[in-house]
């Protein structure tokens, strides 16, 4: 960049702040590339401090000293609104991808935010476990552990999701469905969800027809990824005859 390295912006900072049970709301300006805003509403160390109160501000946020998102996130989770949940989750990422904070403690808020109905939050879960694999943490002697720890933490609510659409999903469940069978059947490979992927990609190979499209994609990766030799020779032979892009996209 060009820039001016050197150059500040000025920024509106606001935080919010429990102590003994009662929250308090502080604002400053910052105009400097450093500062610092006491809290003189508190008469000794909070039981938490949000960084960034509501997140309407353009910044991360991260504590230190004695506390640190995670003790944020554990301390205060009842008492946020779901964008702060969203904005403390993105912040905890934005540590572990910096390299601030260690992954194995950043998953340790996982169990808080995977049982929420809110997608975002949910997903924001699946993605920080996700990094375990994406980032090739796990030994192969570690495996059937990590696969068993998704199983554990996501398989109940992909087991409740299931592999249809129902005509009563709101848009919440009809979003993170797929997340949740990609991960369950394809990071923990679950046998059952990978059995019911299996014949249902078959059939919708033949036919086009017999999953929702929304689900498509998901099942015939599950499928793709676990299936035997018969379905990959069935793929071949589709994917040779289809001339329509957007089906060859599934079936590649």
């Amino acid at each position: 960049s060009t820039g001016e390295q050197k150059q500040t912006w000025q920024l509106p900072v606001c935080v919010r702040y429990s102590v003994a049970g009662t929250q308090e709301r502080l604002c400053t300006l910052l105009t400097a590339s450093e500062g610092e805003q006491v809290l003189n509403g508190a008469s000794r160390c909070p039981d938490w401090v949000l960084p960034n109160d509501g997140m309407h501000g353009y910044y991360r946020g991260r504590l230190g000293g004695q506390t640190s998102s995670v003790k944020l996130i554990k301390a205060a989770w009842a008492k946020l609104t779901e964008p702060e949940r969203l904005g403390v989750l993105g912040d905890l990422q934005a540590e572990v991808d910096a390299g601030q904070l260690s992954l194995e403690e950043a998953l340790s808020v996982v169990p808080l935010a995977a049982v929420q109905t809110n997608y975002r939050l949910a997903v924001a879960a699946i993605r920080l476990v996700s990094l375990i694999d994406r980032r090739k943490l796990v030994a192969p002697s570690q495996r059937a552990q990590y696969e068993a720890y998704v199983r554990s933490v996501f398989g109940p609510r992909a087991k409740q999701a299931g592999l249809s659409v129902g005509p009563k999903d709101d848009e919440n469940a009809r979003l993170l469905r797929p997340e949740l069978l990609g991960m369950v059947g394809g990071d923990g490979n679950d046998k059952a969800v990978q059995g019911q992927a299996l014949p249902l990609a078959k059939a919708w190979v033949q036919h086009r027809k017999g999953i929702d499209p929304e689900l498509v994609s998901v099942v015939m990766g599950i499928a793709a990824r676990t299936g035997d030799v018969e379905f990959h020779v069935q793929l071949q032979r589709a994917l040779l005859a289809e001339k329509d892009p957007a089906q060859r996209n599934y079936l590649l």
